[in-house]
């Protein structure tokens, strides 16, 4: 671990969109956490944003602080944990998730799989990144390469 939480953001428009409930949204999350255990490791925190301004689900269908690129629950985390943002990394496989690293002041990595490829050809203009890695082994050599921060 290297002195580093491992931390999971997720947007779950899903559930502001009715295509999904609560009791499977943390089904997937405990199999996450089964699989990363199986590996060796567990989260020490995990934060998903229900919202979707076009959601159908009433309460769930607004613009709020947490969906991704907003820093919301990386500010939740950041409150929880006690971490420090600026010693901190965002890995992801959108442009959204590179984003949300910068707006919560720490560096982010952009990772080919997932969608990263695609997202990787449509590079906004001026959009900034610290690496872009092959996949998350990758992605992590980086951060433990650098060695400035320890969260």
């Amino acid at each position: 671990r290297a002195g580093y939480e491992l931390i999971i953001v997720t947007n779950q428009s899903g559930l502001a969109r009715g295509m999904i409930t609560p009791g499977f949204v943390e089904i997937c999350h405990a199999e996450m956490r089964t699989r990363l255990q199986a590996g060796g490791t567990d989260l020490d925190g995990l934060y998903y944003c229900p919202h979707h301004p076009d959601g159908s689900v009433k309460g769930l269908d607004i613009d709020c602080r947490c969906r991704k690129p907003s820093p919301g629950m990386i500010e939740d985390a950041v409150r929880d944990r006690g971490i420090d943002p600026a010693s901190s990394w965002v890995i992801g496989d959108k442009w959204l998730d590179v984003q949300l690293g910068h707006a919560a002041g720490a560096r982010s990595i952009l990772v080919r799989t997932g969608w990263g490829a695609e997202q990787e050809e449509r590079r906004p203009a001026g959009q900034q990144v610290d690496a872009v890695c092959d996949n998350l082994i990758h992605a992590v050599s980086v951060i433990l390469a650098d060695g400035s921060s320890r969260h």
